[in-house]
């Protein structure tokens, strides 16, 4: 029962190779972003605080502009272009930016909104995390 058609070959594509650096340039954006929405250093002790011993702190508001709403990364000669917005609304994103103000004012949960009058205007809400 052996048929005589020849074995199929395979040739491996290049498009692994695209990917990780569309991967690369997502990555660095993110990382970008999470940056640019940083609490100011004169506000990390006084949340920090705030967290930790007001029993009803109402929780701390951090606007972010992106008026300005495109990153543009260049990897491997290529530029890539992401949107902010889309970022900020991204539930993994948020998730990224919990992680990193873990290390700077501790445990927090965090909502980010937009600005139903302004779209150019996001609100992050950042308050301490009830178990």
């Amino acid at each position: 029962m052996a048929s005589n058609q020849p074995k199929r070959t395979y040739q491996k594509n290049n498009s692994y190779q695209k990917n990780n650096s569309y991967q690369k340039a997502f990555a660095q954006a993110q990382y970008n972003l999470i940056e640019e929405c940083q609490i100011p250093p004169e506000d990390v002790d006084d949340i920090a605080t705030n967290m930790q011993y007001l029993v009803g702190w109402r929780g701390y508001k951090l606007d972010i502009d992106v008026s300005d709403d495109t990153i543009e990364i260049v990897e491997n000669g290529k530029t890539f272009k992401f949107s902010k917005s889309r970022f900020l609304l991204n539930r993994v994103f948020v998730k990224q930016l919990a992680d990193a103000y873990q290390n700077t004012i501790g445990d927090a949960f965090i909502t980010i909104k937009q600005n139903y009058k302004d779209n150019t205007l996001y609100r992050i809400f950042i308050n301490k995390r009830r178990y």
